[in-house]
């Protein structure tokens, strides 16, 4: 009788570490930079990539990412509202300029 060949077995693979919070980051950044300028998700995803780079070293590259991407969206909705603010100040201090001038009333 032969003896028989000892059986192998193979390691476990080793756990698979969290990205959540990067990942969850960079898809705000996306999500707001490309379907419409938002105040609260960038600041969300800013805050979900920066947790992330902190919290998930093997998810460096979306945390880095999401935290460019945040910060383009955001600095894109100031400019907006910045435009806004600059032309709807000037289309009311010409409709004032204009009022002072022609009164077209009398009392």
């Amino acid at each position: 009788m032969t003896n028989p060949q000892p059986y192998y077995y193979a390691q476990p693979a080793p756990p698979a570490e969290p990205k959540g919070l990067s990942i969850t980051g960079f898809v705000l950044g996306i999500v707001s930079l490309f379907f419409g300028f938002t105040f609260l998700m960038p600041i969300a995803g800013l805050i979900f990539s920066i947790v992330g780079l902190k919290k998930e070293p093997a998810a460096k590259a979306f945390s880095i990412t999401g935290i460019v991407v945040n910060a383009v969206a955001l600095v894109s909705w100031l400019f907006v509202v910045m435009l806004f603010v600059i032309i709807g100040g000037s289309i009311f201090a010409v409709l004032l300029g204009v009022a002072a001038t022609n009164p077209s009333y009398n009392y």
